[in-house]
């Protein structure tokens, strides 16, 4: 079965596709920023990390990645394009520096998106850290791992080239803030015809102060701290370890991770720790700063001197500034003003270095801060459990009562996530879900935007391109670049138009098959409508799934029809929750071997008999279960989530094979795992190829793979909230389930079904895999000392244990097994070989103990056969109610053969390598 594509030009038209012109890409391959992005995200540490982990482990080369990603941000492509020239530039990386051969369109976008890096947020109790703007730190790793250029030599003359490429160039670019403001205001003067003078007595110097001030942004805490972490890091740089996969990775996951134990009464000042950030750099800064050295302790103590130094770097740095910027006449650095500005720079930042150096790594003292959104929330994270009427922000009870999550829940109302019923104030489950709703509404390129009428109603609705995307965790709490993007979405632009969220959901009066008056609108929590005779319906002003002409409904752009509410079985106790069947099934979405079968598996038609018998056996237990169309989802039940053709489930404590199956198609198809599910927020709890997990326990006994999906954001078991790491899904998490069984998230997943086949494709696999390790499995395992079930004929005179496979062998009999398969797995098989379902299925036909099963074809086998397959039908257990009769259905599907040996397994292809071998499965012989 050939894996190229069939038609050659189709092949060149889809990669001449991906290098046309697009909306914010900035070179063929590379990363897409939009208007408002470059430079603009505040990343966790951990995510930023995994990015450059990304990309270091494609390159496998330190001083390659790091010129790379150095040049996103310093070079041609971004500011200052002459480092280009002073840093030691391949010319090959100038014009593409990162493209899809290094990384994801999201680790790309990322990258380049980066500003500011929130490192690290601490234990609770202690105070969050300020952010770092890493992409400083790239360019003393370049210079670190590739050397300077010829270039940098004249530079070299007036200025060291490594200050003037990190603190010394970012405190001159500071001080040529203020220059400007002073050159405006000399030039008006004159045009004015007023003398220009610079008094220098306090009260004359509060103008010039006033301009230095306002230009404080040039040189930020981010950019100073990220100044610094390069210049002292640069001697590890140099050091790294070749042999690592991700070194680089791995020195700043180190240098920015949690304190290091404390091992005496004072810390130790030489560990290489962004705790002794200010030791560490005042002994290794490039030019060098006066200073005495503590060798035991690593303490360090600026000199009397330190000032006059610092304020020599800065000013060499701005004369060279001045000449790259052919400012030939400007006489700013010897006027009055300039040198006392020049003075007050240094003395500032010598007084910056000794609150550092007086406490740790983290303090800045009165140094300026860029102003953040998240400052509207009190510069608080805000997260699960946060109560304005306890003080409790960000996990921590500060005691005093405020306003801050009652403004949260106020701004995502307004924006359309609703929060009740949550308490106002209160950070609840709904808070969180709204916020998680946001995060994932902010990731797409469009936004949805309107205007409110004099009565609050809302016209001119219109899809326009987003300003900037949310690049962050799926956690539902609050972080900077949550506030950020909830700030440009509460602010008009230019012509009035506000963002709001593009996707509803409404519960419908039902005429017929036509929805007539809306009952409850904006549906987001499983239970918000439980009239089971309403029809729901979904309208998505971005449409950002294709609709097909003939589903495209009247009402609204997007609109699809999602079902309705299954109310909760008052016999079982099962609850009640949303299901997609009946007439909003789309006719589209139908199991048919051309939607499940690859098409990459044949190149002309016919499709292979064992793919077709397969087929056959799985649209037969699909018919039995429900599952006829892809976008048949049922979230209600005794499972949490059940979908797909085998019904794969997620069980109300969070574990099933539906987690599995993700994985799996996380496995095989990354990117479009990322495209239909991770942008949402769902992931495997492990990766697939930690095999031992998805087949542990019970699940192996069974011949399953089942486990966990993960969410950021959950609680721990102590009840901490973790917005950076992915916690699995388990039974205490009844308000994240609440969330995936929600009418969105229901309609997401329910239109990636139905326009998408990558998860498709990963289904039509993943149930070949789970027939291919039923069908493999022994009957007894091996170690059992007397057979009591079927056997096989093992060479000219012994026999050994059948597998299920040589037992149940026509599509009628494998159909009624998968079936019982899916639904009691534990009535299958067991730790040690068939349960005592199956077992007495067997018996029902062949009797008690041993027997061989010779003929394997013929009449007898067929009657055999014919046997066995009314004995599953007859024996399926009561409960669950009408599982007999499924079992009968699957049986009886039309076009299943009842002949002995009728049943062929597809082939996979590419095939899967973890899989038992026949010989394997069979166990071993035994002599009779």
């Amino acid at each position: 079965m050939s894996t190229e594509t069939a038609d050659p030009v189709a092949a060149v038209l889809a990669t001449a596709v991906r290098t046309l012109p697009e909306q914010g890409r900035r070179w063929p391959g590379g990363p897409v920023t939009l208007g408002g992005e470059y430079k603009a995200f505040s990343p966790d540490l951990e995510q930023y990390l995994d990015w450059v982990a990304e990309v270091e482990s494609r390159i496998r080369d330190s001083g390659e990645t790091a010129q790379r990603i150095r040049m996103l941000h310093y070079g041609r492509h971004g500011s200052f394009p002459a480092f280009d020239t002073i840093l030691n530039s391949h010319s090959s990386r100038l014009h593409a520096p990162l493209s899809w051969e290094h990384a994801s369109q999201e680790t790309l976008d990322g990258l380049v998106g980066a500003g500011s890096v929130s490192t690290w947020h601490g234990e609770l109790g202690t105070r969050p850290r300020p952010a770092v703007e890493l992409s400083h730190v790239w360019v003393c790793a370049d210079a670190a791992l590739n050397g300077l250029a010829t270039a940098a030599v004249a530079l070299s003359v007036r200025t060291d080239p490594y200050g003037a490429m990190s603190w010394t160039g970012d405190l001159a670019s500071w001080w040529r803030g203020y220059n400007r403001a002073r050159k405006k205001a000399k030039d008006e003067a004159r045009r004015a015809g007023r003398e220009w003078t610079e008094p220098t007595d306090p009260a004359s110097l509060a103008v010039p102060l006033g301009w230095l001030d306002a230009a404080a942004g040039n040189c930020a805490t981010d950019d100073m701290l990220g100044d610094m972490d390069g210049i002292l890091l640069m001697p590890e740089f140099e050091a790294l370890d070749p042999s690592l996969s991700t070194p680089l990775t791995d020195l700043l996951r180190g240098y920015y991770g949690p304190s290091p134990a404390a091992t005496g009464t004072a810390p130790d000042r030489r560990v290489l720790h962004s705790d002794n950030r200010f030791h560490l750099f005042v002994r290794r800064a490039r030019p060098a700063i006066p200073h005495t050295y503590d060798v035991t302790t690593g303490t360090v103590t600026l000199t009397e001197y330190a000032e006059i130094t610092i304020a020599a770097h800065v000013r060499s740095a701005a004369e060279a500034l001045q000449l790259a910027g052919r400012e030939f006449f400007d006489d700013g650095l010897a006027s009055p003003w300039g040198k006392a500005m020049m003075d007050v720079i240094a003395i500032r930042f010598a007084q910056f270095l000794r609150d550092g150096l007086a406490a740790d790594g983290w303090t800045i003292g009165s140094w300026p801060v860029a102003p953040r959104a998240l400052d509207t929330y009190g510069a608080h994270p805000l997260r699960l459990g946060d109560s304005d009427a306890d003080g409790r922000y960000g996990g921590i009870a500060h005691g005093e009562p405020g306003t801050h999550v009652r403004l949260l829940q106020q701004h995502l109302t307004q924006l359309g996530f609703p929060t009740s019923p949550d308490p106002v104030g209160s950070f609840g489950p709904r808070t969180a879900s709204a916020l998680r709703e946001f995060q994932i509404s902010a990731r797409f390129a469009r936004v949805h935007k309107l205007r409110l009428d004099e009565a609050g109603n809302p016209v001119d609705p219109a899809v326009l391109p987003a300003v900037r995307r949310y690049h962050g965790r799926i956690n539902g709490c609050l972080n900077p670049d949550t506030a950020t993007l909830l700030k440009t979405w509460l602010t008009p632009d230019a012509k009035g138009l506000q963002t709001r969220n593009a996707a509803t959901v409404d519960a419908y009066r039902m005429q017929a098959d036509v929805p007539g008056e809306v009952v409850t609108a904006n549906l987001w929590h499983p239970a918000d409508e439980t009239d089971p005779t309403l029809g729901v319906y979904a309208t998505d002003h971005l449409e950002r799934h294709p609709i097909p002409a003939a589903r495209r409904l009247p009402g609204g752009p997007g609109r699809v029809a999602l079902g309705r509410y299954a109310a909760p079985d008052p016999g079982t106790g099962t609850p009640g929750g949303p299901v997609v069947a009946g007439a909003a099934l789309w006719p589209e979405a139908a199991l048919t071997p051309q939607s499940l079968i690859p098409p990459e598996y044949n190149d002309t038609p016919p499709l292979p008999r064992a793919d077709l018998s397969t087929y056959r056996v799985i649209r037969a237990v699909a018919e039995a279960g429900g599952g006829t169309h892809f976008d048949a989802v049922d979230a209600s039940g005794a499972d949490r989530l059940r979908l797909g053709p085998l019904r794969w489930s997620l069980g109300v404590d969070g574990f099933g094979d539906l987690a599995a199956l993700l994985a799996y198609y996380q496995f095989i198809d990354p990117t479009g795992y990322r495209r239909d599910l991770g942008r949402y927020g769902i992931w495997p709890a492990q990766p697939w190829w930690a095999r031992d997990v998805w087949s542990d326990g019970a699940a192996g006994h069974h011949a399953r793979e089942a486990g966990r999906l993960a969410l950021y954001g959950l609680r721990d078991a102590e009840g901490r909230v973790h917005p950076h790491d992915l916690l699995p899904l388990g039974p205490t998490d009844g308000e994240v389930f609440d969330h995936l069984q929600g009418w969105h998230a229901v309609h997401r997943l329910v239109m990636t079904l139905r326009t998408t086949d990558g998860l498709r494709r990963a289904m039509w696999r993943f149930a070949v895999r789970r027939i291919n390790r039923l069908r493999q499995r022994s009957w007894r395992y091996p170690g059992s000392s007397t057979p009591t079930g079927p056997l096989v004929r093992h060479g000219t005179d012994s026999s050994r244990d059948a597998t299920l496979g040589e037992v149940f062998t026509s599509e009628q009999a494998v159909a009624a097994l998968l079936r019982w398969h899916t639904v009691l797995p534990e009535q299958v098989l067991g730790e040690h070989g068939a349960a005592d379902g199956l077992r007495a299925v067997f018996h029902t036909v062949y009797g008690p103990g041993p027997r061989l099963l010779d003929p394997r074809t013929g009449p007898e086998a067929d009657w055999a056969q014919a046997a066995l397959t009314a004995a599953l039908v007859d024996l399926a257990p009561a409960d669950p109610p009408g599982f007999g009769a499924s079992v009968a259905v699957a049986a009886g599907y039309a076009g299943l053969s009842p002949v002995a040996g009728s049943f062929q397994l597809a082939l996979l292809w590419p095939p899967d390598t973890d899989e038992y071998t026949p010989d394997a499965a069979a166990g071993g012989a035994t002599g009779h």
